[in-house]
């Protein structure tokens, strides 16, 4: 069940699961996969975002999750298949674009993608309304330097692999 915390535009979500199976259960939520386009290529993945582990008969499991949007950037140690350990560099909030009444499209934010001498990742300052089409935000990759300039290879090499 998905119940709005407030009667006004909600901020935040309370989802609740009552288990009735007969035996303890365990939830968890999954992202939904974007929609990238561009030049992308490799996995995108999608990620538990919420869990409740033994959640016992009878009884109810309860999230709350805001509506909020942020990107993110960090790397990740392992691989995907051996289910690899994420380390999240940065977090910034984020606007999507959105259509209001009459039409008028207002574009979501763009925030700018570094990576230093191809070891950690961070993200600047969103800009808004930036270049993000309906419903999304933009990464922006910026090469301050040569040492700055990131590529697929270096978000898949060996030593440290990225994700956004």
């Amino acid at each position: 069940m998905l119940v709005p915390t407030s009667t006004d535009m909600p901020s935040f979500y309370e989802v609740v699961i009552l288990n009735e199976t007969g035996g303890p259960q365990d939830y968890a939520f999954f992202s939904g996969t974007p929609n990238v386009s561009g030049g992308i290529s490799g996995p995108i993945l999608t990620n538990v975002i919420a869990t409740a582990h033994h959640t016992p008969d009878s009884s109810s499991a309860s999230f709350s999750m805001g509506t909020a949007y942020f990107a993110i950037c960090g790397s990740y140690q392992g691989t995907i298949e051996s289910g690899g350990t994420a380390i999240i560099s940065k977090t910034v909030p984020v606007t999507l674009g959105s259509r209001s009444e009459g039409d008028v499209i207002t574009k979501g934010s763009t925030v700018p993608l570094s990576v230093f001498e191809k070891s950690s990742c961070d993200l600047g300052s969103p800009t808004t309304p930036g270049g993000g089409k309906l419903g999304c935000f933009e990464i922006s990759t910026v090469v301050e330097s040569d040492t700055n300039a990131f590529t697929f290879k270096d978000a898949v090499n060996s030593e440290t692999s990225f994700f956004v």
